[in-house]
């Protein structure tokens, strides 16, 4: 589940980058670097089950979490709805739109087999 969700927060940069080229290149490195930072552990609260891709593309966590573990979430929450915005600006689309892209996107990938390292 750790590489398809690498490949896909790789894939859902691309998009914003190419979708607005005229941003600061800066801002979207920086993004970039949180959402990578932070992908492992985003991967483990998933496997865990403390969290759970929503159908609008955003976390959800559990009752169980912990308060780090819910900032966590809600960090990557709002990093996601930056990246949404960047896309749905340019291509013509709502936000809510593309994360419901991205929702569909990411449960794909987590359904998906897995290579054995």
């Amino acid at each position: 589940m750790k590489f398809a969700y690498r490949g896909l927060l790789l894939l859902l940069y691309a998009l914003a980058v190419a979708s607005c080229e005229d941003k600061p290149h800066a801002s979207y490195e920086e993004l970039k670097s949180n959402i990578q930072r932070q992908a492992e552990s985003v991967a483990i609260l998933k496997t865990a089950q403390l969290a759970a891709e929503g159908i609008h593309g955003y976390l959800i966590p559990n009752e169980t979490v912990s308060l780090e573990q819910r900032h966590l979430v809600q960090q990557e929450n709002v990093w996601r709805e930056q990246m949404f915005g960047l896309i749905a600006k340019r291509s013509g689309q709502t936000s809510e739109q593309v994360g419901t892209a991205f929702a569909k996107l990411a449960t794909n990938a987590a359904s998906a087999p897995h290579p054995t390292p």
